[in-house]
């Protein structure tokens, strides 16, 4: 099981190197980093099916943690042109992670290694309500998933990886 977050609605969705040109902002490089994590796992998921393998992502949608917390205090945090609409970008980040983190932010991952309703099931996003949601179509566009795929296979490359 791996964790998600609705981050990755921003995400840059380039491959082709760890670190693609341009500026360096938080937001859309977290985003980024678990767009990857996704595609990767939901591709596991396909490529262990039927191996008695059940493998999840949980997204533990918005708390109050440290880093939630520590991420809303600057701007630099997004694209320039988010900068434009800092007040209104903050606010939405405020909002999505209000939720107490000890109540909240287990509970999709909980859910994925303990449901019983998913037994036999593999390949779900288990969402903040644990339940399972739907994957960003940018997490299962196979183009992603090769870039992914490939870049993983380039840096870290691992015996028998397909």
């Amino acid at each position: 099981m791996n964790v998600s977050t609705g981050a990755i609605r921003l995400a840059k969705r380039t491959f082709d190197a760890v670190e693609p040109p341009g500026g360096y902002y938080g937001f859309h490089w977290y985003g980024r980093a678990k767009l990857a994590n996704l595609a990767y796992t939901l591709d596991l998921a396909e490529r262990l099916r039927g191996s008695g393998v059940a493998v999840f992502a949980a997204d533990p949608g918005g708390a109050a943690t440290d880093m939630a917390n520590g991420t809303i205090r600057s701007p630099k945090i997004v694209s320039p042109t988010l900068r434009l609409l800092w007040p209104l970008v903050r606010r939405a980040i405020e909002r999505s992670t209000a939720g107490p983190a000890a109540l909240l932010a287990a509970r999709s991952s909980i859910a994925a290694a303990t449901d019983a309703s998913l037994d036999g099931r593999t390949g779900l996003l288990i969402g903040p309500e644990a339940t399972p949601v739907p994957a960003s179509h940018a997490s299962t566009d196979r183009r992603t998933v090769d870039d992914v795929l490939r870049l993983s296979r380039q840096l870290a490359p691992v015996g028998g990886d397909r």
